[in-house]
C-alpha cells in the first residue's frame, strides 16, 4: 500500500527494479514526484534492496522517499529553530 499518495496507483510504473539503470529512473521519478533533496539516499536504499533482494519495487522506494523527506523537513525545521534563536539571541544583546 501507497503512504500518503493522492493519485491513482495506476499511475505508478509497475514491476521489480533490478539494475542500476531501471533504479536510477525510479529514483528521478520519485525526486520529482515527491521533492526530496538527498536522491543519493534513495539510490543507495533501492542499490542495498537490490543487492540483498535482487530487486526493489517503486512502492518500497515511496515509503522510503517519504521517510528521507521527513527527515529533511526535521532538519530544515531545526536549522530553521537555530537561526531564529541566533537572531533573537542578537537582538536582545542590543
Amino acid at each position: 500500500m501507497l503512504l500518503e499518495y493522492e493519485g491513482e496507483p495506476e499511475d505508478f510504473p509497475k514491476g521489480i527494479y533490478e539494475d542500476e539503470t531501471e533504479l536510477d529512473e525510479a529514483v528521478d521519478y520519485l525526486q520529482e514526484l515527491i521533492g526530496i533533496q538527498n536522491d543519493r539516499a534513495l539510490f543507495n536504499y533501492g542499490k542495498s534492496r537490490i543487492d540483498d533482494f535482487w530487486g526493489v519495487t517503486l512502492e518500497e522506494l515511496y515509503s522510503e522517499a517519504l521517510e528521507i523527506k521527513r527527515r529533511e523537513e526535521d532538519v530544515e525545521e531545526l536549522f530553521f529553530r537555530r537561526e531564529t534563536r541566533k537572531s533573537q539571541d542578537t537582538w536582545f544583546k542590543l
